[in-house]
């Protein structure tokens, strides 16, 4: 009697939780039809800041809510049309239509993504091959990067440093997770502060160290003030770059040698 009164609760939960996906689902299609306008509003009117900033925030939105219900692959959808989103500089010049056909392709995946999430066994396998497909088209020659980093004049200023080199750059706050993508995803490089939140810089490369994954020995750049404490042998990064007025310069040269370009 009493285990069938513990599972009840449990039972009813489980349904909740079914019913909320469900829900979250059936709103899917409407959000991106919402997404595709702005895209296409973007394009006709790229110098309005207002229109990048929705667009900008309802992908971010839709990549928490994703992984909330548990469908991981729009979240990496979500992520990397994030990126793309990230590399404008001046939207005046590059908004145009390959932009916008780049953007769309992000949300034709999230559609796709809803029919694969309605079977009871959802496949996404053909989803993350095209997202991959996606990716080395657009990264082109470029090596591929991450910077964790919660300043955002911080994050500026290291875009900004690199902007002269075949990078491309995933631009992330958070080290929890920055550390579930860099389980998922090929990276050349990584460039993070040493006080970053949940995980400490010094936290994040350990366990990246001993994650087996593909990134496990990636070459890192830690950017601090305080380079002699709190950094253990086995969680030392490769390059320490500090936190003054020669930074962008140390920086670039750190990437500059990572990916092999003659001084």
């Amino acid at each position: 009697m009493a285990e069938n009164s513990s599972q009840a609760p449990m039972s009813h939960t489980l349904k909740l939780l079914e019913q909320l996906k469900a829900n979250f689902l059936s709103e899917l299609p409407d959000q991106c039809q919402e997404l595709s306008t702005l895209v296409l509003s973007l394009t006709q009117h790229p110098e309005n800041q207002s229109i990048y900033e929705d667009l900008y925030r309802r992908v971010h939105s839709l990549k928490g809510s994703a992984g909330t219900h548990g469908i991981h692959v729009i979240s990496q959808v979500c992520h990397h049309f994030e990126d793309l989103l990230g590399t404008l500089d001046d939207a005046s010049t590059q908004i145009n239509n390959t932009f916008a056909n780049n953007c769309l392709s992000y949300v034709d995946l999230i559609q796709d993504a809803i029919k694969a999430a309605q079977h009871a066994h959802a496949d996404y396998t053909a989803i993350e091959h095209e997202l991959e497909h996606i990716r080395q088209t657009l990264s082109k020659n470029n090596y591929r990067g991450m910077v964790i980093e919660p300043s955002a004049t911080m994050t500026l200023m290291c875009k900004d440093a690199l902007s002269s080199l075949p990078v491309q750059l995933s631009l992330l706050n958070n080290s929890l997770t920055a550390l579930e993508r860099l389980l998922q995803e090929k990276f050349d490089f990584l460039i993070l502060g040493k006080e970053l939140k949940p995980l400490n810089g010094v936290a994040l490369i350990s366990a990246l160290r001993v994650s087996g994954s593909v990134n496990s020995s990636m070459p890192t750049i830690m950017i601090t003030s305080d380079a002699k404490k709190g950094i253990p042998e086995y969680a030392k990064p490769n390059y320490i770059v500090k936190r003054d007025i020669q930074l962008t310069d140390n920086l670039a040269r750190a990437i500059e040698s990572i990916i092999n370009i003659p001084k």
